[in-house]
């Protein structure tokens, strides 16, 4: 999710030449051709949606539709189709040939929520605006907004046919995939409905946006904090002296290893009896720390994580293009001593051994939302299935099944100089579970409402408050 964050500010920050960009019709057509040879040759799940022959027959008709000159910018939405079939959330696109960096786009000066099919204001850029928060968009330039997340919710990559991932990317950005859409705009004019229910049209310029692309995210009171670490906090809570909450914002942070250690130090000292581990805007991170988190609630004695990729030579071949340590990775990994071929390809097995001193053996309960992708969705799938845990909230964005990981890096479209990044390990959580193209599906499913937003309510851990009090 990061990665995609990252990818969005850096190409919406470049855009404002790619009008003046033409690609030929011939030039669109062989760009598609070398996007589907190389993800076909390199990507560790290229067909697990969509079959060959399927995958074939849709390239052609994006071909097919390549018929006249196009901008470079309107190029787009067809390369982000292209992606999305795949349905591996950890890929990403930027650049654009001709595009000059440092100039940035006008976009549509409005952040907005994605609650149920509806646009609602979360804040408008401009301080004398007239939009409020809490105000609903019922249309832009005339399209109605249940359109408009359909067409702009196309271009957010995500993890096989999961949605709440798509929308939580919305909230992110959907201003520049608007802008991809539909191109620059001058001014926007917006139907709004106010919270007294009354409709106006309100239009506004548009504006450049720099690092502005956030997304909801519940405020936890810091007099509640016990232990705080680097992306991860114990908070005690106010309705049950027995339960705890682990706040984890990624499996990134320096230190989290002596962060956890005090924390399962502090719950077994505690006697705690419930732990509420929250995963909400969880994008994910390194997948040794997050196996290391699981050694704390897993029975097993040990776990394998298991890392596969295609047998070939993608880190010499001059096509994939990736930092020093990507490149070296496959060489690595042949060192550890547990390595084997099957059906997957090659698998590299790494042995998480349980911690029995300060083992968690309580109730665990589950928080998650669309933004809790990755290692995060990793976690959330083994502490369903191996620790029974109560999971509440949304699906998430993240796969139950499984996830690419590892060695990074991208591959560059000769005429439109599109970069394409993605993974070429495969990491196939060992549940003995099928993948049915979603993420965790929650125990105990949470819709926010607008209200809910506007007064920062968080009705996942009144969830689990009623739970735990039944």
């Amino acid at each position: 999710m990061r990665t995609l964050i990252i990818f969005l500010l850096c190409f919406t920050a470049s855009l404002s030449t790619a009008q003046s960009v033409v690609l030929t019709p011939q030039q669109m057509r062989a760009d598609l051709d070398y996007l589907n040879k190389y993800l076909r040759k390199w990507h560790p799940s290229y067909y697990a949606y969509t079959e060959k022959e399927d995958m074939n027959a849709f390239y052609s008709r994006l071909k097919d539709s390549c018929t006249t000159p196009t901008s470079a910018s309107a190029f787009t939405p067809t390369i982000y189709k292209a992606v999305n079939k795949v349905g591996c959330g950890h890929m990403g696109i930027w650049g654009f040939r001709g595009i000059s960096t440092g100039k940035s786009a006008a976009l549509l000066p409005v952040k907005v929520w994605v609650l149920n099919n509806r646009l609602f204001i979360k804040s408008a850029l401009k301080k004398d605006s007239t939009l409020k928060m809490g105000d609903e968009i019922l249309a832009i330039n005339g399209e109605k907004a249940a359109d408009l997340i359909e067409k702009t919710a196309e271009l957010a990559v995500t993890d096989g046919l999961n949605q709440t991932h798509k929308m939580y990317s919305l909230e992110y950005a959907f201003n520049a995939f608007y802008y991809f859409i539909y191109g620059k705009q001058d001014n926007y004019t917006l139907k709004i409905k106010n919270r007294a229910g009354e409709i106006s049209d309100v239009t506004i310029p548009s504006d450049t946006l720099k690092n502005e692309f956030t997304a909801y995210k519940i405020v936890k009171d810091t007099a509640n904090r016990v232990i705080k670490g680097n992306a991860v906090a114990l908070y005690k809570t106010d309705f049950d002296a027995s339960t705890m909450v682990i706040d984890i914002d990624n499996f990134s942070g320096s230190g989290q290893g002596k962060t956890f250690k005090k924390i399962f130090r502090h719950l077994r000292k505690q006697g705690t009896k419930n732990v509420v581990i929250d995963l909400r805007d969880n994008g994910g991170g390194n997948v040794f720390k997050g196996n290391k988190f699981l050694t704390y609630f897993l029975d097993a004695p040990i776990t394998p994580l298991v890392i596969s990729r295609k047998p070939n030579l993608t880190f010499i071949n001059p096509h994939f293009k990736g930092g020093f340590f990507e490149k070296i990775t496959p060489i690595l990994f042949t060192i550890n001593p547990l390595q084997y071929p099957n059906r997957n390809g090659w698998n590299h097995c790494f042995l998480f051994f349980k911690k029995y001193r300060n083992h968690f053996d309580g109730n665990v309960y589950v928080m998650t939302n669309g933004g809790t992708f990755s290692m995060a969705s990793y976690v959330a799938s083994y502490l369903q299935h191996k620790k029974q845990a109560t999971v509440v909230g949304e699906e998430t964005g993240g796969s139950e099944y499984g996830s690419r990981a590892m060695a990074g890096g991208h591959i560059t479209l000769p005429n439109s100089d599109v970069k394409i990044q993605f993974n070429i390990y495969q990491m196939t959580h060992q549940l003995n579970i099928e993948d049915k193209g979603h993420g965790v599906m929650p125990n105990h499913t949470t819709q926010y409402t607008i209200e809910d937003k506007l007064t920062g309510k968080d009705i996942d851990i009144e969830v689990i408050k009623s739970l735990i009090k039944k």
